[in-house]
């Protein structure tokens, strides 16, 4: 809250409570209680208590005003909200952190693989530059590519599977039929 916001509250008390007397020293003891609560918040709880029975005599003190409230540099804008990312340890919002997660896994996974089994070095900068349409035609091109050279008959299903988007019960049967469990996926 402001200075100034803070005068239009005390203003708004005086106008309502005609008792209410402003003064220097109020001002600024009640601010030093106000400042770090937003204004609009504060103003929602005059409001209330003003149409209290208990508040129509005598005016609220700044204490009840922002008993209930949060200041505002304890708030979390959780839009704003970063986590680190296990795999490539960059900061990335939280509502993103699936999808930065597999594009991250599958990064990885490309730079690898192009490695062993072409001898290719794969800019991991160049693949996050990319669209998501982009990247996602060029994983799948990628993928192709790869099981055509691995020999690893296990390695190749599992990447038919992620060509061809199998079912939930064929992955199932695909599953129960390797060493994995449902809880290793």
């Amino acid at each position: 809250m402001t200075r100034q916001e803070h005068l239009e509250l005390l203003n708004e008390m005086e106008m309502f409570y005609p008792f209410f007397k402003n003064s220097l020293e109020r001002e600024e003891v009640w601010y030093k209680v106000m400042y770090k609560y937003d204004f609009k918040e504060v103003m929602r709880n005059l409001e209330i208590a003003m149409a209290n029975e208990k508040y129509q005599k005598e005016p609220p003190t700044a204490y009840y005003l922002v008993q209930d409230l949060i200041p505002t540099d304890e708030k979390v804008d959780f839009n704003k909200l970063v986590i680190f990312c296990p795999i490539c340890k960059r900061a990335i919002n939280q509502r993103e952190e699936q999808k930065h997660t597999d594009k991250c896994r599958s990064v990885e996974y490309l730079s690898k693989q192009y490695e062993k089994h072409f001898g290719k070095v794969i800019e991991k900068k160049d693949l996050w530059k990319m669209s998501d349409e982009e990247f996602d035609k060029k994983y799948l091109e990628s993928i192709k590519r790869i099981k055509d050279k691995i020999t690893n008959e296990r390695e190749k299903a599992m990447l038919e599977f992620v060509l061809n988007s199998p079912s939930q019960e064929t992955t199932r049967e695909f599953l129960s039929n390797t060493n994995l469990t449902e809880k290793e996926i």
